[in-house]
């Protein structure tokens, strides 16, 4: 039977990692990020993390010498912490009682 009759869609392993990256991980990073203080230290640290993570989908080892910006182009995606900075700008805090903060 050909692929295309049935409806599979063939994906690209990667392609593959990367949507389920998207889907699965990055959402589990992000938890509760609204209300994070970072440092400068800890934003390094988390952008380092989404970094190996990207390199390890793409199979991208040390010797290759492949830059953090060239990962970001093949990948299509934003540092983790620009993801963070969007969402704490979209948080809406609630309000006290009658519209009023406590």
């Amino acid at each position: 039977m050909h692929a295309s009759a049935v409806g599979i869609i063939r994906v690209d392993g990667k392609q593959l990692l990367l949507k389920l990256y998207n889907i699965c991980i990055l959402p589990i990073m992000l938890y509760g990020s609204e209300c994070w203080a970072l440092s400068k230290a800890d934003a390094r640290k988390i952008d380092a993390l989404d970094q190996w993570c990207l390199r390890r989908i793409l199979d991208i080892c040390w010797y290759h010498r492949i830059s953090n910006r060239e990962v970001k182009r093949m990948t299509e995606q934003p540092p983790l912490t620009d993801i963070m900075q969007k969402k704490k700008t979209h948080v809406v805090w609630p309000r006290g009682q009658n519209g009023r903060d406590s």
